[in-house]
């Protein structure tokens, strides 16, 4: 992937997102376990329903918490955005992520394939990524699911 085009640069405001999490790392393949488990755990014990202050039912998958580069152990929070972080249940986790300008891809085709492929083009990309936070939007649109991926990047 060349440098991408400045129309798919955007600036986000701040967002509070509200979920389960995990830490992990893309060495050794732990990732590849770690987040599918993560994805199981939120679909089987129904975390969408127990998710507060919700804006909307559209699934984030935030990866936060970064150590160094994408070589290097992150968390991943899988849940929502919310209005407000003032009550959060005892198994959840919660992350405000600050305004912050990103790249977005967007990922169609077999899920969670076409989410592997995109981030397989971001690694082997030359984007100058800030290591602060990325994240997925998950939208259901007539039994088709997609996703956009927000790379977060350097001013």
């Amino acid at each position: 992937m060349p440098s991408p085009d400045q129309s798919k640069i955007i600036s986000l405001p701040e967002i509070k997102v509200i979920g389960i999490e995990v830490k992990t790392t893309n060495q050794n393949n732990k990732a590849q376990t770690d987040i599918p488990a993560l994805w199981q755990k939120f679909y089987s014990q129904n975390i969408l329903s127990r998710i507060p202050n919700k804006l909307d039912n559209q699934i984030v998958c935030l990866y936060t918490n970064y150590e160094g580069d994408f070589t290097k152990p992150y968390s991943v929070i899988i849940g929502c955005k919310v209005k407000k972080l003032t009550t959060i249940p005892n198994t959840l986790a919660s992350k405000t992520v600050p305004a912050a300008k990103y790249i977005v891809l967007e990922a169609k085709g077999e899920l969670p394939q076409a989410i592997l492929k995109a981030w397989e083009k971001v690694w082997a990309s030359d984007i100058i990524r800030s290591y602060t936070n990325d994240f997925e939007i998950y939208f259901n649109n007539n039994n088709s699911t997609s996703a956009k991926i927000y790379i977060g990047i350097k001013d």
